[in-house]
């Protein structure tokens, strides 16, 4: 809830804090091996701050370049799928209505 909080408050459209709030938790669980066995880390302070930097991303993405073009969710699936070291399939034929 925090990270949604955050990045509602910091973006305009829900559109763009959805697109943060997924964004935010890619990079937190890519990273997490790296941080969260160090001694003395605030986890919930290292999350705020990506959320905060993913936001002033987006901010600055929707300044230059139209919303409409913006695919995030296929961005995010390519992401997490390198990730887990498989090929992306075509989300066009997977998504779901509603």
């Amino acid at each position: 809830m925090r990270v949604w909080r955050d990045a509602i408050r910091a973006l305009p459209r829900a559109l763009d804090a959805r697109a943060v709030m997924r964004s935010t938790f890619v990079e937190v669980w890519h990273m997490a091996r790296h941080h969260v066995d160090e001694a003395g880390i605030d986890s919930r302070a290292w999350i705020a701050a990506i959320t905060d930097r993913r936001a002033k991303e987006r901010l600055r993405t929707t300044d230059t370049a139209s919303p409409l073009l913006d695919d995030h969710d296929s961005h995010t699936l390519r992401e997490l799928s390198a990730l887990l070291g498989r090929r992306p399939r075509n989300d066009r034929g997977s998504r779901r209505a509603g």
